[in-house]
């Protein structure tokens, strides 16, 4: 049986759900890694501008990847709120540093302008959220809320480029797909993995001549010099 509740029900409900991700007995430990003292000065004084005593933040800032590793060894930190700029050798390389000593952090990056591909480094390094620096106030509270209890959460903005990205990703696959029959897909990925024509040849159970005439095909079809052009062309057209 389907129960109605009444706004104030939701409320209480609400409040409740908020206890459970934020301890009374002391505040969420945000950690604030950014190059520019601007942004970092700012997210600093909405976090700690939140009245309610559920929500009470304890805010450290760091403007580089070192600093941000001594605050880490001296202080419990909850979450790490980390820009896309504060590391030489890329954003995902800190994030594993980080969870390899600390586990049990929550990593959220921040960019100007987060490029898929960027994204999904991140996530795969093993942040559990991305945002775009242009994110209103709520959204970044709302993302801090959701990463402490272990969830991922994207600005809308990177989310529709996520989407978007994957659909065009989709119909690059499906046009290359359609220029070549399925054997001479079998044939593209085997050379892709590194075999040579008589390999391939055994491994699909086929003579030498006709692997060999596979492989003209498509370097015909794919307007490629060579096995390395193959390979690019189908690292380039999402056919791996």
């Amino acid at each position: 049986m389907s129960v109605l509740y009444h706004r104030p029900v939701l409320i209480i409900l609400k409040q409740r759900r908020m206890e459970e991700l934020f301890s009374m007995e002391r505040p969420c430990t945000v950690l604030i890694v950014e190059l520019w003292a601007l942004i970092r000065s700012g997210v600093k004084q909405i976090l700690e501008s939140q009245n309610e005593p559920v929500y009470r933040y304890r805010v450290l800032l760091a403007q580089d990847a070192s600093e941000a590793i001594r605050k880490l060894t001296r202080n419990p930190v909850d979450i790490v709120l980390m820009g896309d700029n504060v590391q030489i050798g890329g954003t995902p390389l800190l994030i594993k540093e980080m969870l390899k000593v600390y586990p049990d952090l929550r990593i959220l990056v921040m960019a100007d302008l987060p490029l898929s591909n960027h994204v999904k480094a991140a996530q795969e390094a093993g942040a559990l959220g991305y945002l775009h620096k242009n994110l209103t106030h709520q959204d970044l509270l709302e993302a801090i809320w959701k990463t402490y209890n272990g969830n991922v959460y994207y600005s809308s903005s990177v989310a529709n480029r996520l989407l978007e990205d994957e659909r065009m990703d989709y119909e690059t696959r499906m046009k290359a797909e359609a220029k070549l029959s399925n054997r001479e897909l079998q044939v593209l990925r085997l050379i892709a993995s590194g075999m040579t024509t008589p390999q391939i040849s055994v491994e699909l159970s086929i003579g030498r001549r006709t692997a060999e005439t596979y492989r003209k095909n498509l370097l015909q079809k794919t307007r490629t010099q060579n096995a390395p052009g193959l390979v690019r062309y189908a690292f380039t057209n999402k056919l791996l």
